[in-house]
């Protein structure tokens, strides 16, 4: 818990905050990949924070060795998704 704050207090505010990195996210992909339709970028930024979010406690949880393997591996996984995911840019 942070600053004493409930469970249920911080769980909201976490997920706005993940909202927020959803929208920051769909703009960059946006601006990356022009001409998909918005939703996609919507989709394409939830996949990349639900992917993170699942990988984060595994991290968190690990020897600093381990940790370094595992985010390497967060990294494989997003990159890969977003190769697929994203035209080319077009630059």
């Amino acid at each position: 818990m942070r600053g004493g704050q409930e469970p249920a207090q911080i769980e909201p505010e976490q997920a706005e905050h993940h909202r927020g990195i959803g929208a920051r996210l769909a703009e960059i992909f946006a601006h990356r990949a022009p001409g998909l339709p918005p939703d996609r970028y919507t989709t394409v930024a939830a996949v990349c924070v639900a992917t993170a979010r699942a990988v984060f406690p595994l991290i968190v949880q690990a020897t600093p060795a381990e940790a370094a393997v595992l985010t390497t591996e967060l990294k494989t996984i997003v990159a890969g998704y977003l190769t697929q995911a994203l035209p080319p840019s077009p630059v």
